[in-house]
């Protein structure tokens, strides 16, 4: 993994401003959205015999509060700002969807900020106004976040790519169910109102790919997969430290990496180079930066993150307006 350097950094939003600042004022967050069909490619449904496990552990609720941001070890404590004010720019959105300066005045107090302060002013950001809906309405919820842009009756499942119907979801076999992307147990949260039901980590996923996830952290696997998904994910030993991991399919490991940035952002979880399956971290730090670069936002992200912020929690995920923050808080 390459990291960004911030005489690097600097250079690039330095030819960023200048080329993308623009003196249109918009009152509107979305100019317009476009039928952009999803760049995950979507395969037939395929049946499981297999049983399925909870992926989510019953862990005891611990309380998180909203407004801290912990700092890990490998984050940056510079206090060198940038020359000119990142989050000011307008941000070319590779999507369908038109990102206006609207949506650049949201970030208005990150302005200038680099490593564990940028991280800080961000998680003041995301928390401040933010609500939380209950986890039997995250149902509804993930049926509209997660819609299939091709058919308005299905969900798109995360680790799959599996087009299924919204009416079946539940607990059994050939459903989907709920899936928090940074696990339950790791965390140290339950599903009352908080991370648990956080709409910027929860996604549909089949019942059984679910189970087989568990709570594993996400990195790269080397040799033969344990589990092989439909479209590509697999669990699998680790090529970086030998323990058991989850890899997501290529197409949404930059979804993947950027849910967890916000998490470590909005509830001050840490990401580090651990060893997997050591305490509340949940991925190799290293590997999901490469993920956030290698996997751009897309249309599907885009829409969802927009329909979290106007419809239910009122805030929305940085690292999908602003990908580059994440090297800005953890590549430097």
């Amino acid at each position: 993994m390459k990291k960004t350097m911030p005489k690097l950094m600097l250079f690039i939003f330095t030819v960023l401003l200048t080329g993308c600042i623009s003196g249109n004022d918009s009152s509107s967050i979305i100019s317009s959205e476009s039928s952009s069909s999803s760049s995950s490619s979507i395969s037939s449904e395929s049946s499981s015999s297999s049983s399925s496990s909870s992926s989510e552990s019953s862990s005891s609720s611990s309380s998180s509060s909203s407004s801290s941001s912990s700092s890990s070890s490998s984050e940056s404590s510079s206090s060198t700002s940038l020359s000119e004010d990142v989050f000011n720019s307008s941000f070319t959105s590779t999507s369908a969807v038109t990102i206006t300066n609207a949506i650049n005045n949201y970030y208005v107090a990150a302005n200038g900020k680099v490593g564990t302060s940028l991280k800080s002013s961000l998680n003041t950001i995301v928390s401040t106004g933010a609500t939380t809906i209950s986890y039997k309405a995250c149902w509804d919820a993930i049926s509209l976040t997660d819609e299939d842009p091709n058919n308005s009756n299905n969900v798109v499942l995360l680790y799959t790519g599996i087009s299924r119907a919204k009416s079946n979801h539940g607990g059994d076999n050939g459903q989907w169910n709920r899936e928090h992307v940074w696990a339950q147990s790791r965390g140290g949260f339950d599903t009352s109102n908080g991370p648990g039901t956080d709409l910027h980590h929860l996604r549909a996923d089949d019942v059984t790919t679910n189970g087989q996830r568990g709570n594993l952290d996400f990195d790269e696997i080397t040799g033969n997969p344990l589990v092989t998904t439909t479209d590509g994910s697999y669990k699998g030993t680790s090529i970086h430290t030998g323990g058991t991991v989850w890899e997501p399919r290529d197409s949404v490991k930059g979804d993947i990496a950027r849910m967890i940035f916000f998490m470590s952002v909005r509830y001050g979880y840490t990401i580090t180079e651990l060893t997997p399956g050591s305490g509340i971290n949940i991925g190799k730090l290293s590997t999901l930066l490469e993920w956030n670069e290698s996997d751009p936002v897309d249309a599907i992200e885009t829409r969802r993150n927009e329909i979290i912020y106007t419809t239910y929690q009122h805030n929305r995920n940085p690292f999908i307006d602003h990908p580059e923050a994440a090297n800005l808080i953890w590549g430097i």
